[in-house]
């Protein structure tokens, strides 16, 4: 969210504007200006609004941890897990330590098992330095320290982290390495040698570029696998849950601030410059890569093709180095196309707008690369890969950016700032009334039942209760009806069609005969009263405690007489060719009517 606080709105008018959007969810799209203006809050606490309700999903007030199953374990490996996190809380400092803590190790074993003498790299050779004996079991200290540190950016779902590790990689890998490549080219005169350390400094490059990109793709994924999870748990959540979340926020609204999380993209001119100008920014910042890297080429006598010289000349060497830092440069800038825009496809059209201009300023005057170039396949190929490898940068970036936003939004709604609980509540509210749905309500009640339970012994009524409860909801079954609750007298079963749910009716009232007969060993036979009432559900009626058309139906079965059915005029117009005589009385506002053809036949 933007650096400048908005002021407080107030309370009056922000449940102005909450009741306004929920019930035009579409207004949510109009100008921040003309939303401001008319109902009187800043422009800017709309606008955060706007931004909190554009998100992938449902932000918990709780900070998810990337979690794995432990049941299986022992006591000793949940303390193993909750060490790691502890050694994980503050990822820098556990990124510093293990690499201080493996230098440290590495040392150990060189001075404990030191190498057999090395082979003087001479001018002309080619031999590489002898491994020590050691070598698998550094390997393996190493690969389990890489695995550590992944494991880090995986739970923290934070790129920085990896770009932070990155550095203290590259520092901690190229100092000794280069100290290593100048003492042991003895033979070579300093020039050369100072050559090779630059060479050694830019492969080091590559590798912490390598270890950054890897380490991101590891933050990514944590964040991705997190964020489904929080859409896999709003998703789980019941009715009632939604409800005491949105009375939640609401008393938190009172006292809430403008306190936003300022998500550090939103800190940076690259940003700005990018959401404002995205293409022209793509194709001008690419023109001066590969304009920079023609001019190091030249420079420095490099090419396409690569070198097989051993020994460098120090010019070489310092372009060399040049070179794999605009490679590291173009792909921060590829990744920067993703992180800062704000939809996928302007990702996409600015990695194709820079593609286009790095493959086309290979043709402008003193590059080595052109129509010759391009004309050999493996160039082609070559091509192909670092195009592809550009376009997964941009996208993972962009995944990356919207998760980092997500997670900036989500410590807002932790800190009470005014506009995240807003839209969160209308996310909420708009959640619930998706899930209304029409439906219509049949309610069935025996008459006299009481009388029928005391005047037979209890395992007969247990019997013959059980039993018409299940006629009940087979009946209703076949017609596409769902039993929304039972007693022991009568039951509340919901219908997707006033239709169905009237033959439903007179199916029960055309075969109570039989049921009497055959199935019910009371000493009273089951009469029933039969109510039916269509309206709107917010959401599931299963997860429904209470609904006005229950209520309504009820009331209907109420006036119903023995062996009738009672509709609403609502359900009477939608069944045309059925004959019903109207009441005097009305019930809840709605005329009763009754079906002259209770029983079918």
């Amino acid at each position: 969210m933007p650096l400048d606080a908005v002021e407080s709105a107030p309370h009056s008018a922000t449940q102005e504007f909450i009741a306004y959007l929920r019930a035009h969810p579409q207004s949510a799209l109009l100008p921040a200006s003309e939303l401001a203006h008319q109902f009187g809050l800043t422009e800017e606490f709309v606008r955060d609004i706007q931004t909190g309700l554009q998100r992938l999903g449902h932000a918990a007030t709780s900070e998810p941890k990337a979690s794995f199953s432990w049941a299986f374990l022992s006591r000793g490996n949940r303390r193993l897990k909750a060490t790691w996190t502890r050694l994980t809380d503050h990822p820098e400092r556990f990124i510093f330590l293990s690499i201080g803590f493996t230098a440290v190790i590495l040392w150990a074993l060189s001075v404990t098992f030191p190498s057999p003498p090395a082979s003087v790299m001479s001018r002309g050779s080619r031999q590489a330095l002898t491994f020590s004996e050691t070598g698998p079991l550094e390997f393996i200290l190493v690969l389990g320290v890489l695995a550590a540190h992944l494991g880090c950016y995986y739970r923290h779902a934070m790129s920085r982290y990896a770009l932070a590790g990155a550095v203290m990689v590259w520092f901690a890998t190229s100092v000794p390495f280069m100290i290593s490549v100048w003492s042991s080219a003895v033979s070579a005169t300093e020039p050369e040698r100072f050559g090779l350390v630059m060479l050694a400094s830019a492969g080091m490059l590559v590798m912490g570029m390598l270890y950054a990109g890897i380490g991101s793709l590891a933050a990514v994924a944590g964040g991705y696998f997190q964020s489904r999870a929080e859409e896999r748990a709003e998703e789980s959540l019941s009715r009632q849950e939604l409800l005491e979340r949105y009375f939640e926020l609401e008393g938190r609204l009172a006292r809430s601030s403008s306190s936003a999380e300022v998500d550090w993209s939103d800190t940076l001119p690259i940003g700005n410059w990018i959401r404002k100008y995205p293409l022209p920014f793509a194709g001008l910042t690419a023109l001066g890569i590969s304009i920079l890297a023609t001019l190091a080429q030249r420079m420095g006598g490099l090419g396409p093709e690569p070198k097989t010289e051993i020994f460098p000349s120090p010019v070489q060497a310092v372009f060399v180095l040049v070179q794999v830092g605009l490679l590291i440069g173009n792909a921060a800038l590829f990744a920067a196309f993703g992180l800062f825009s704000r939809s996928s496809l302007t990702s996409f059209g600015m990695w194709a707008v820079a593609s286009v201009t790095t493959t086309a300023s290979g043709f402008l005057p003193g590059s080595e690369y052109g129509a010759v170039y391009y004309q050999n396949p493996q160039h082609i190929i070559s091509m192909g890969f670092i195009l592809s490898a550009t376009l997964a940068i941009t996208m993972l970036a962009h995944l990356g950016g919207r998760l980092q936003r997500r997670s900036a939004r989500r410590r807002s709604l932790q800190h009470n700032d005014q506009a995240s609980i807003v839209s969160e509540m209308l996310r909420i509210q708009w959640r619930l009334a998706d899930n209304t749905s029409t439906v219509c309500v049949m309610v069935v009640d025996a008459a006299k039942s009481s009388e029928m339970k005391l005047s037979s012994d209890s395992l007969v009524v247990e019997y013959s209760f059980r039993e018409y409860q299940e006629w009940l909801s087979e009946i209703s079954r076949d017609l596409g009806g769902r039993v929304h609750s039972t007693a022991g007298d009568g039951a509340v079963i919901a219908f997707p069609t006033c239709l169905n749910a009237f033959h439903a009716a007179r199916q029960i009232q055309t075969d109570l005969h039989r049921f009497n007969q055959e199935v019910n060993r009371l000493s009273m036979p089951f009469r029933l009263r039969i109510g039916l009432h269509v309206g709107e559900v917010p959401g599931n009626l299963d997860e429904v405690e209470f609904t006005e058309v229950i209520d309504i139906a009820a009331h209907m079965q109420g006036v119903a007489p023995i062996s009738g059915i009672a509709v609403s005029d609502r359900v009477a117009m939608s069944i045309p060719g059925e004959d019903f005589v109207p009441l005097a009385q009305e019930v809840d506002g709605h005329r009763v009517l009754l079906a002259m053809n209770p029983i079918e036949g």
